[in-house]
């Protein structure tokens, strides 16, 4: 049977098919944190235990409980069954926009190993079934591994909404700075200032730096952190998380500066425009990394500890700082070839 009209219908009904799918997926997921909200340790610390003491400890918590975690994972097969589509068809709907057709590829591989995540998420529930039933080495391994690629393909999905974000915003500043380029470039330097300023004053009393929370390489470098913060430091922090969340979005005007670049060099497939458009391409994906990193620590600032989500921040945070590395070096240069350029027709006017 032909998968072609299946698609024709769905393409022809798309709203109306995610919404009923978007639809089930919170009502299929309000069920299951029904069901888990008495859980103390949640299900999510058992997806993630790190060995076989962890699960029985969480085990031994649970008690006269472990009936009503079974349900919660029983529950959460169907979940399983909704969320991962509900979050493809809104990458699908994402990358098809008109200003993403260039990186259309891109959109459609996220979305694909989105949807895979309902394959895990029932790998996982499985191996989680059998660690209530008696507890192993291989099956707590299982569980956490499969959670892992699961949180890491969502993850994947989220840096993509991130990263359509910006490209997105970035479109708009660059189209309306083509009319208004000095006012533009005015506004960007002075919000540019400000935001900077901003950063500066609230992170000042900071110590260790807050960079030191976003790039911590271990869970006991984190809780270390938060002990050393008072209540006043935990607070600026997230000022500053809050603050850098805005000035984030500063890295869409530098990104619309190389695309600008790449559009002067004419010929779109000479050198230098590729590496204008690699150097835009990065900027953006670096503001997707910065907001997952900074969200990620305000995270970590509300619960006061380390958790399954301190590696992905870490991870965001050094991708981002190579990708911002990456277009400075671009950008060094174009440096050289304006100004060699510049010099070179000074001696040429002299000569």
């Amino acid at each position: 049977m032909s998968m072609k009209p299946v698609l024709e219908w769905i393409l022809a009904h798309y709203w109306t098919v995610f919404s009923v799918i978007a639809g089930l997926s919170a009502v299929s997921g309000a069920v299951v944190s029904w069901i888990a909200k008495p859980l103390n340790p949640k299900v999510i610390q058992l997806e993630l235990a790190e060995s076989v003491d962890e699960a029985n400890r969480i085990l031994e918590r649970w008690a006269d409980k472990k009936e009503r975690a079974r349900w919660a994972i029983l529950a959460d097969y169907v979940f399983a069954l909704f969320y991962p589509a509900s979050c493809t068809l809104l990458i699908v709907a994402m990358a098809r926009n008109f200003y993403f057709q260039d990186v259309l590829p891109l959109g459609i591989g996220v979305a694909g190993a989105v949807l895979t995540c309902g394959i895990w998420d029932w790998l996982e529930n499985t191996a989680m079934l059998m660690t209530l039933k008696e507890v192993t080495p291989t099956r707590v391994d299982a569980a956490r591994w499969f959670a892992r690629i699961k949180f890491g393909l969502l993850a994947l999905g989220l840096s993509y909404v991130f990263f359509w974000f910006f490209y997105f915003i970035e479109r708009l500043i660059a189209d309306y700075a083509e009319v208004h380029p000095k006012k533009v470039t005015w506004v960007l330097i002075a919000t540019a200032a400000v935001m900077g300023g901003l950063l500066v004053k609230t992170e000042w009393r900071l110590k260790p730096s807050l960079l030191m929370l976003q790039l911590a390489p271990t869970r006991s470098a984190v809780n270390r952190l938060m002990v050393r913060w008072d209540d006043a430091q935990h607070a600026a922090a997230k000022r500053a998380l809050v603050i850098d969340l805005f000035f984030v979005l500063l890295y869409t005007a530098v990104a619309a500066l190389f695309f600008a670049m790449a559009v002067r060099q004419g010929d779109a497939s000479s050198f230098l425009a590729i590496l204008a458009r690699i150097a835009g391409w990065s900027m953006v994906a670096a503001g997707a990394l910065q907001w997952m990193q900074d969200w990620g620590a305000f995270y970590t600032l509300k619960v006061r500890h380390a958790g399954w989500w301190t590696q992905p921040t870490r991870v965001a945070g050094v991708t981002r700082i190579e990708l911002i590395r990456l277009s400075m070096a671009i950008f060094i240069v174009f440096f050289i070839r304006w100004e060699g350029w510049h010099v070179a027709t000074w001696i040429g006017e002299i000569v």
